[in-house]
């Protein structure tokens, strides 16, 4: 995962058709290697209670047996979705989301697969849609605001990093992480419309659409893509060259205008009585702040919502720039507040982390993936949203320094001891810190090798249920590819320093050893 230090809005080198979930570039543990259980649903999940019925899927609170936690899950029915043409999107939003690692997306954990059902298993988000949450507190300012639109804005800017256009930012895509009155921590969900694309996909795209549409006339829905309907409601945020039948990055930047709009004065700024007036109002984009609404409202806040609401996407703002824009970095700034840090135990020799071996790092990154809501990995995700600085989701070097120094007084590193801390965090080589590599190398390892946590990863690593790991299931686990000289060297020496009595396989006890060994470093 990642992209170069310089975050880039440039398209893609090719569209991804193929929903075969990827590998990390190194190598070394991918987290989508180990997304699909095939264990029953029910060995692992108890199902609480319905939280909505949706159109082709039904979401799910379950609690997962082995960590006590709650999560979110979406059961589809393959026949509704053979009806609707979706299974390509249901893969595609496995994909995309088995990939992420931001702290506003929901952190995709599995899936299952049934004879008539498909079930994914995602972080839980337990508060409200935006607009139902706003609506029920006394007091909405631009301060909050701006608070939801950095964030949104943030998963925006990762997204486009990655070659993919979200294309489904309203309102009932973004929900409030929690009730708590003033917590606007938002996650940014419905990635079953997101694409990868590049230019010839984007013009290719964009040519069927408007041969397309020249042929159709609007009814109740317009179509904008084969199995791809806007409603209208949903059509309030979709941006004005979409309507003519292109697909753009920056359309996702005109929802988020849209949105803002709505934040700050509760009306959007174009209006219709039928889905041909409204479309014609959007296509000719005459954005207005009546005095009576936005006479209490910045000139800063008007001004950012002109240039997130540019008629041409060119001149548009890309998500980086709208991140640094003046009305986001006056009005989000968050009040400090005393850090957690003093009293958790933090693993102060961070800098030894390189001395890992791979198979500890796997297991290690694996059992964080699943504890996400254990209460330390919950106080070192506030300290990375206060190190991110920039607020696009990921810590560069020179934040992760900066942050460091503030949040970790108790150790003091070398500038040579941060250069290899930074190397040894930075694992896919991204040239950033992603969220689960901060919190996989700062959790104090107490709190994370109990035996029942040691038990659970060993049971998941273990595909064939025979009660130990082969060198194949290793391979799994490391993300090595048959026929890769170099892995299979590794693999031998894993298996030489931990298959204690040389059977060529390592027993759960074997495993519990090596991992326990970390707390002793």
């Amino acid at each position: 995962m990642g992209c170069s230090s310089s975050l880039s809005t440039k398209e893609p080198e090719k569209e991804n058709k193929n929903f075969k979930l990827k590998r990390s570039k190194t190598g070394l543990f991918s987290q989508n290697l180990l997304l699909k259980n095939n264990k029953p649903i029910n060995e692992t999940y108890k199902f609480i209670e319905v939280l909505n019925n949706g159109s082709y899927f039904k979401l799910l609170k379950v609690l997962h047996l082995p960590t006590n936690q709650f999560r979110a899950c979406k059961k589809f029915f393959k026949s509704n979705l053979k009806f609707i043409n979706g299974e390509e999107a249901f893969m595609r939003e496995l994909e995309f989301l088995g990939e992420m690692d931001h702290p506003n997306i929901p952190k995709l954990y599995e899936y299952f697969e049934e004879d008539l059902c498909y079930y994914t298993i995602l972080e839980l988000a337990t508060g409200k849609k935006i607009l139902d949450f706003i609506e029920n507190i006394d007091y909405f300012c631009e301060r909050q605001a701006a608070m939801i639109m950095k964030q949104i804005l943030s998963c925006a800017n990762y997204l486009h990093s990655q070659k993919i256009i979200h294309q489904n930012i309203f309102p009932d895509s973004i929900v409030m992480e929690s009730q708590k009155i003033g917590d606007f921590n938002i996650k940014l969900m419905n990635f079953e419309k997101a694409r990868m694309f590049d230019n010839q996909a984007i013009a290719k795209f964009s040519n069927e659409n408007k041969n397309s549409n020249k042929k159709k006339k609007l009814k109740s829905q317009i179509s904008l893509e084969n199995n791809y309907t806007i409603s209208f409601v949903k059509l309030y945020f979709i941006a004005p060259e979409i309507t003519k039948g292109k697909v753009e990055f920056k359309s996702d930047i005109w929802a988020c205008g849209i949105l803002l709009y709505m934040l700050l004065c509760g009306y959007p700024p174009f209006k219709g009585e039928t889905e041909e007036d409204l479309i014609t109002q959007i296509q000719k984009c005459k954005l207005n702040f009546p005095q009576d609404d936005w006479g209490n409202i910045s000139i800063e806040a008007q001004n950012f919502i002109t240039k997130l609401l540019n008629l041409d996407p060119n001149k548009r703002l890309t998500a980086e720039q709208a991140l640094k824009d003046p009305w986001i970095l006056k009005y989000s700034i968050q009040e400090e507040t005393k850090s957690n840090t003093d009293r958790l135990k933090i693993n102060h020799k961070i800098h030894q982390f390189s001395s890992k071996q791979q198979l500890e790092q796997a297991a290690i990154k694996f059992m964080v993936h699943q504890n996400s809501s254990n209460q330390t990995a919950l106080q070192l995700k506030e300290i990375f949203k206060k190190m991110d600085l920039s607020g696009d989701g990921r810590l560069t070097y020179e934040e992760l320094k900066s942050g460091y120094e503030k949040y970790f007084k108790k150790t003091n590193l070398t500038e040579f001891e941060y250069l290899e801390l930074i190397k040894n965090l930075d694992r896919d080589e991204s040239q950033f810190v992603e969220l689960e590599e901060f919190i996989s190398a700062f959790i104090n390892t107490e709190t994370l090798l109990t035996e029942k946590n040691l038990e659970y990863a060993f049971n998941c690593f273990d595909d064939d249920r025979s009660g130990m790991l082969s060198i194949n299931e290793i391979k799994k686990i490391l993300g090595v590819v048959n026929g890769d000289k170099t892995a299979d060297s590794i693999i031998l020496q894993i298996m030489k320093q931990y298959d204690t009595n040389q059977d060529g396989q390592i027993s759960f006890n074997e495993f519990k050893e090596l991992m326990k060994r970390l707390l002793k470093q």
